[in-house]
């Protein structure tokens, strides 16, 4: 019974994996079907098909925070409303994706996706009749874009906007730079593009050699078998045919345009040649209903644009005031951890001072207790001695007197050992926990091994000279040098030993190290027939040699 209870509970753990796995399975493959239909449409249903997708898939992102997938579903919205028309609806898009991805860090998704979004803008702006707007698209996106394939497009889309305002100059400065750049990454497709581009400018400027980049272009496009591509040559060789009265290669150019647009069944390129038909025509009536539906459409795309534009204003005077605000609310944050900050200073300066008085408060114990020792203590035991074998005194008076003397001077010799004391046994270690205690986070002090001399040779007098002088130097690049980085090294020279010290600290005059506590360790060392030695000056840190036999 308990087998087929696991056998049964198994079955069920597989069977909701499973599903789970064939569900996202299922979202991934959806989300590349659709994305192929918004991209390479091949009937007119297809765009609503993929915008309905999209609408939806936004939703559940943004349901479940998925902030990344409701930008993805944003963009392809506005590439689908764009190419259906519905210009403003698309503007509305690529805004609210960017004002998403302003949102979050700044990194290479975020800088990649605001290009093809601020592209979009100037392609919508575009469509619009604004190119003043598209061009401050163009130039946001080309300001982000590091990548060439990037600076290609970007530029090419801003010759077409210099193009629409009879700019010719300036288009076939663009079209010339990124033909640059299509040369540069070898891209045959773009090349072909901003070849025919080029020839398009150039015929607008009345160059000589502007058919022969048309005709290169298409040759081009013909071998890559770019149905698109194809199209804009056969529209481009139709105009240039028709300004030089060519009427025959003009109709055949743009016989093999509608040919084209069957092909790619786009009713929008299928449109635009039969417009051209049109233009053709030397019926009054065609030509007059060719100028009126013109006039009405642009009419009604202006009318449009007045209310789209209030509506693009008020948006971005939204988005910069959140981003005001948010700045503002950076800016106290800032303020107020600065403040804590100084605080927080003020206190370790304050901790750090009284640290150095406390320093310096044993630094004057060591000193006394040294004289408590060497002066005081050896006086109290002389007088013990004289108290004991010649004062005239009774038994009584002498024990009382003493234990009295006894136990001041052994009061002495305690204070003397707690001040003072050194560990000879293991000098090495005593060493090594001196240099520690001055390694800090803002102080580095690095040294080699310290048992590179040879300490149990050297007497314990000088142990303790040595001690006390590396003592004074710690404390010395403590209290002056302002140093972050210490070195003591230990060497072996001969018949002598050697070492060296080094602080990247200020330095100081060698003249003002008479009058501080370095003096001392000249004395100290010259009491045991060795030596210090300073290299120092303003500015330049802090050396001294310490040599001993």
């Amino acid at each position: 019974m308990i087998n087929n209870q696991k056998s049964f509970l198994f079955f069920i753990i597989v069977t909701l994996f499973s599903g789970l796995l064939m569900r996202s399975q299922q979202q991934q493959d959806s989300l590349g079907f659709y994305y192929n239909l918004a991209l390479n449409p091949k009937e007119p249903s297809d765009f609503a098909k993929a915008y309905d997708y999209f609408i939806q898939h936004k939703a559940y992102c943004i349901a479940h925070k998925n902030t990344v997938g409701a930008i993805y579903d944003l963009r392809l919205l506005a590439i689908i409303q764009n190419e259906s028309g519905f210009y403003h609806d698309s503007e509305t898009s690529a805004i609210e994706a960017i004002a998403m991805l302003d949102k979050m860090p700044d990194d290479a998704y975020s800088q990649e996706a605001k290009i093809g979004l601020y592209n979009q803008l100037g392609k919508v702006s575009r469509a619009l009749k604004r190119p003043d707007r598209a061009l401050m698209h163009y130039n946001k996106a080309l300001k982000i874009a590091t990548q060439p394939e990037q600076q290609n497009r970007i530029i090419n889309n801003r010759g077409f906007i210099y193009l629409d305002e009879n700019e010719f100059e300036k288009a076939l400065i663009e079209f010339e730079n990124a033909y640059q750049i299509s040369q540069e990454i070898n891209d045959e497709k773009e090349i072909a593009r901003n070849l025919d581009n080029m020839g398009y400018a150039k015929f607008k400027l009345g160059r000589p050699d502007a058919l022969d980049n048309l005709e290169l272009a298409l040759e081009k496009r013909l071998a890559l078998n770019d149905a698109g591509g194809i199209y804009a040559s056969y529209d481009h060789l139709f105009e240039y045919y028709r300004a030089q009265k060519d009427e025959q290669n003009a109709l055949l150019n743009l016989s093999k345009c509608y040919s084209i647009a069957n092909t790619l069944n786009s009713d929008a390129y299928k449109l635009d040649v039969l417009s051209a038909y049109m233009d053709l025509s030397t019926d009054t009536l065609v030509t007059a209903y060719k100028e009126l539906s013109d006039k009405i459409r642009l009419d009604n795309l202006l009318t449009e644009n007045k209310y789209a534009s209030r509506k693009y204003d008020f948006s971005q005077k939204e988005l910069e005031a959140q981003k005001n605000k948010a700045l503002k609310e950076r800016w106290q944050i800032a303020i107020v951890v600065v403040i804590i900050l100084g605080v927080l200073l003020y206190l370790l300066v304050r901790m750090q001072h009284k640290k150095d008085n406390i320093y310096q408060v044993f630094q004057t114990e060591t000193r006394i207790s040294k004289k408590i020792h060497d002066e005081l203590a050896n006086d109290v035991s002389d007088l013990m001695s004289y108290v004991e074998n010649e004062l005239d005194a009774s038994v009584a008076s002498k024990l009382k007197l003493l234990n009295n003397l006894e136990d001041v001077y052994l009061r002495t010799r305690d204070i003397s050992t707690e001040t003072a004391s050194v560990d000879f046994k293991d000098f090495p270690n005593t060493l090594k926990n001196l240099l520690i205690q001055h390694n800090k986070p803002q102080v580095r002090v690095v040294t080699n091994t310290i048992n590179t001399i040879p300490w149990e040779k050297v007497p314990e007098h000088k142990k303790l000279t040595i001690y006390r002088v590396l003592q004074e130097l710690m404390v010395n690049m403590k209290k002056h040098s302002q140093a972050q980085l210490v070195s003591v090294m230990f060497k072996k020279n001969k018949n002598k030993y050697e070492i060296w010290y080094a602080d990247d600290g200020v330095g100081c005059d060698l003249s003002v190290i008479s009058l501080n506590g370095l003096k001392n360790a000249e004395s100290r060392m010259k009491e045991i027939g060795g030596r210090i030695t300073f290299d120092t000056s303003q500015g330049h840190g802090f050396k001294a040699i310490i040599t001993f036999k």
